[in-house]
């Protein structure tokens, strides 16, 4: 059997932000199905990454392919990459005067052209699978971070996208908020979404991720399976990074 052509390829991938080298020649293939993990340091350009993937930043050199669609300034494009990939972000990005419903049926009516009757099925039926579905009337602020953290998952999947990028989902929340989030995660794991997850939930990284990044500086210095990356990392500095962040 053949290996399937990868659903997102990166080659020679730069992004400066005035003098500053934001990423520095990153090229990495990921398979349909597989779950990324990026962990480093701070400022060592995982978000910007995962961010380049879905044109929210534009890269000033390198090819991005996206399912098959080079990604370039051609609006077609980023359109039809946005239908592909769901984002996920650090503080939810939720439309605070719209309901819990009216945000995850917004795409779908507005994007897609749905009706108001299709759309609120679909979206009810998402908040279902993330649970939370009894808190379809209320406005976000009415929530916890963790319910608004799954409102923003289930908004994301009303699109159906093939990729799901996640950035820092957990940071902004609770510690008791975290799980109820990562279990979500867990079961679009389990139901063979591809991922790529920004985090440094490291329990999270050792249980679902097929391949573990590792990055400083702008460059991936470590890529490896979660049991060699954990037991043996290859570099010193991830050695460095994992003994930091497992001893909190």
């Amino acid at each position: 059997m053949t290996n399937p052509a990868p659903i997102i390829s990166m080659t020679a991938v730069n992004k400066w932000y005035g003098e500053y080298h934001a990423l520095r020649d990153i090229s990495l293939e990921v398979a349909p199905g597989e779950k990324l993990v990026i962990c480093g340091p701070s400022g060592s350009g995982k978000s910007t990454l995962i961010r380049c993937i879905n044109n929210l930043e534009q890269h000033n050199d390198g090819d991005i392919n996206v399912d098959g669609v080079l990604l370039s300034e051609d609006l077609k494009d980023l359109e039809a990459i946005r239908l592909t990939v769901g984002m996920v972000f650090q503080q939810f990005n939720l439309f605070p005067h719209m309901t819990v419903l009216d945000n995850c049926t917004f795409g779908l009516r507005r994007v897609l052209g749905q009706s108001r009757a299709k759309a609120e099925k679909k979206a009810l039926d998402l908040l279902d699978r993330v649970q939370i579905a009894n808190q379809a009337q209320k406005f976000p602020g009415q929530l916890s971070g963790g319910q608004q953290q799954r409102v923003a998952i289930a908004r994301a999947l009303t699109m159906d996208p093939k990729v799901m990028l996640f950035d820092e989902p957990t940071s902004a929340l609770d510690p008791e908020m975290i799980s109820e989030v990562l279990e979500v995660m867990k079961e679009l794991a389990n139901d063979g979404m591809t991922m790529l997850c920004v985090t440094h939930e490291m329990g999270f990284a050792r249980e679902v991720a097929d391949q573990i990044i590792f990055m400083e500086e702008g460059s991936v210095i470590e890529r490896n399976d979660p049991i060699s990356f954990f037991e043996n990392p290859r570099t010193d500095r991830a050695k460095k990074f994992l003994n930091q962040i497992l001893q909190h």
